[in-house]
């Protein structure tokens, strides 16, 4: 197996193990982490490995607290830990983050610190967005990155053509603002997989398109 191979197998066995642990009860979801586990071993080694699927961690964790019934401020408490441990994992490791990663690890820290200090503006923001605000941290995460970091929001670093690298980040951005709008459309509903996890999957799969297309042209 290449390590083309090896980078689809991980991308797609992720997605539907997350995919499947939020939404289907079924041991089949153990099979899809088992392939992710082997595909990231086969890309980075054990250590990469590790590193790769740290950063799923806070949002598996998050989620199965919140399905096993913990109280939403507890939820948030916990899955604020895991991800400020994963933050602090990639700092010290130097090793570079998934953007939409650290949308995520934001989103749960931020409700951490709602929930354990009661912030009124954090109060208001999560309370007003619920499960769209994940999407506005993208946002800001997103902007923060296309303005400031030589990589941009879609994480490609492209010598000598960093105004490329900004202009597809731009691009991705926008399809971040419009999933936002699409998830506050059904935000506060019973349909989270059209609110939350349809939009989530709508920005790895694009930013995967995306980061295919940067790489060719950084290429030439």
């Amino acid at each position: 197996m290449n390590i083309k191979e090896s980078s689809r197998l991980f991308f797609v066995s992720q997605l539907l193990f997350l995919l499947l642990f939020f939404f289907v009860n079924h041991p089949i979801k153990y099979l899809f982490a088992i392939l992710s586990l082997f595909s990231a071993i086969k890309l980075d080694g054990f250590d990469g490995m590790i590193k790769r699927s740290l950063q799923f961690f806070p949002l598996i964790i998050f989620g199965y607290c919140y399905k096993n019934g913990l109280s939403g401020e507890m939820t948030f408490i916990v899955g604020g830990i895991f991800g400020l441990l994963s933050l602090l994992v990639g700092l010290f490791t130097r090793r570079k983050m998934d953007t939409l990663f650290l949308s995520v690890n934001c989103f749960l820290i931020g409700g951490a610190l709602m929930s354990y200090f009661h912030f009124s503006w954090l109060l208001k923001f999560y309370g007003m967005l619920r499960e769209s605000s994940l999407y506005a941290w993208v946002v800001i995460v997103g902007i923060i990155t296309t303005i400031f970091s030589s990589e941009g929001f879609i994480n490609v670093k492209c010598e000598q053509k960093e105004s490329t690298v900004k202009l597809y980040s731009l691009f991705f951005l926008i399809i971040s603002v419009v999933v936002l709008l699409f998830s506050l459309y059904f935000k506060g509903g019973e349909n989270y997989i059209l609110s939350a996890a349809l939009p989530f999957v709508i920005l790895i799969f694009s930013k995967k398109y995306i980061q295919m297309h940067l790489k060719k042209v950084c290429s030439k």
